[in-house]
């Protein structure tokens, strides 16, 4: 789990190419720069600031809306963004989306150095909000569905969209082809167990982990039960509202 790690500047920048020089300025955060003169800050597996050098910023969340993640935004981005009903706005009030490219004005004087107005020179988007709220009321719905009695184990019967995973990439195949099977098994009320560990995974629990959770969450509920609707109900969200901070 992401709390529980400290990965030093050699893990967060394998796999990267062309880098010319680098440090770690963070807690698993690492800046780096390409030939080409680009800035980048890779926040785990994300690169969550990427400066060119035209000066257009590209800001990504990785689908992790978290604190840490608004907050290397913020320090290395100089882009405030602000949170209301689990959506993220920019400061011209377009709902955030990963991929979004801005440019910071020059500053006026008096301000900060480089913390001039932000103008977004990609897609400007609205969310509509009572759509999340009914999403997240569905989601909720599903995940209590998950109970002592209903938390099959993984099998051949299974949903092949969750089952199924790409050997190159080994994401679920549900990922790659998009998400109407997810909506599919909250309308049959129908819980997937291969959904669950998909979850758990992606929560960051190993198999022994989750078979432990498996374990209790049969014989005494309690935590173990929330743990595995709280990584479902975060499973879902992020496929279902890619724009919404998840909880």
């Amino acid at each position: 789990m992401f709390g529980d790690t400290n990965l030093t500047k050699v893990q967060l920048l394998e796999g990267v190419e062309g880098v010319t020089r680098s440090k770690k300025v963070a807690r698993n955060t690492v800046q780096y720069w390409l030939a080409d003169g680009t800035e980048c800050i890779k926040y785990h597996d994300t690169v969550v600031v990427s400066k060119a050098p035209d000066g257009v910023i590209t800001l990504n969340s990785g689908g992790f809306r978290t604190m840490t993640t608004k907050d290397r935004i913020w320090e290395y981005g100089h882009v405030t963004i602000t949170q209301r009903g689990g959506i993220w706005y920019m400061p011209n009030g377009s709902a955030f989306y990963d991929g979004i490219r801005v440019r910071i004005e020059p500053a006026k004087e008096g301000e900060y150095p480089g913390r001039g107005a932000v103008k977004i020179v990609s897609d400007v988007r609205e969310v509509d909000e009572s759509k999340v709220r009914t999403m997240k009321a569905r989601i909720k719905k599903y995940c209590d569905l998950i109970t002592p009695e209903n938390l099959p184990h993984p099998k051949a019967g299974d949903c092949w969209y969750c089952c199924m995973h790409d050997i190159t990439t080994d994401k679920p195949l549900g990922d790659i082809t998009g998400h109407p099977h997810l909506i599919t098994h909250m309308q049959e009320r129908s819980v997937n167990s291969s959904l669950i560990v998909n979850a758990m995974q992606e929560s960051g629990f190993s198999n022994e982990q989750i078979t432990a959770y498996y374990f209790n969450a049969r014989s005494v509920a309690g935590m173990c039960l929330q743990t595995i609707r709280k990584a479902v109900s975060k499973y879902l969200q992020r496929r279902l509202l890619p724009g919404v901070s998840v909880r």
